[in-house]
């Protein structure tokens, strides 16, 4: 499983690109060309950025026995077509932690951060073709909203999630539990 989540340091660079390259490897395998993957998942480029993002209170890092395996990220929401809402920039696990229950703990630190800055509103960008995340971002309690775009990643279609979320000050903002999981 997991031992904690906690925010990201600075020191945290190379365990973060770690986890996003990996997990890019495995789950865009079938989406990106090589070419393109292969660009997008260079560990000493991913390090660099992440060397320059962090420390940042919206990043989020998973740790199973000192050992990286999950990353998550918040903000504003970036485009501006939704001013006042919160965005879940990234989310990521180690392919050998899927289904784990730990994507659901990284969503749930994510909204929790969200809730706690005032954000009532949630989007979210993912693959089209990534079923496997636009399944786990339904049961998280998103929503297709309609909106696409296409990826500044790859010439391959993105599709909004929301999530209207209103709850009391201090509550949790998750989402019930989806039967059957």
């Amino acid at each position: 499983m997991y031992d904690s989540i906690r925010t990201a340091t600075a020191a945290d660079a190379a365990d973060f690109a770690y986890v996003l390259c990996e997990s890019w490897k495995a789950a865009y395998r079938d989406i990106l060309t090589p070419e393109r993957l292969a660009d997008r998942t260079d560990l000493a480029r991913r390090t660099a950025f992440f060397e320059r993002l962090l420390p940042d209170p919206g990043c989020f890092l998973a740790l199973d026995g000192g050992n990286p395996c999950g990353i998550c990220s918040v903000s504003p929401e970036r485009s501006g077509e939704l001013p006042g809402w919160g965005e879940v920039v990234s989310l990521y696990t180690l392919p050998a932690y899927w289904g784990s229950g730990l994507g659901r703990a990284l969503m749930d630190r994510a909204l929790d951060a969200l809730a706690a800055a005032g954000y009532a509103n949630v989007c979210l960008w993912a693959f089209e073709a990534n079923g496997r995340a636009c399944r786990f971002y339904e049961k998280c309690g998103f929503t297709r909203d309609g909106a696409r775009k296409h990826s500044r990643f790859a010439d391959v279609p993105e599709i909004r999630f929301v999530r209207k979320t209103f709850w009391r000050k201090n509550a949790s903002p998750r989402a019930p539990a989806a039967h059957g999981t």
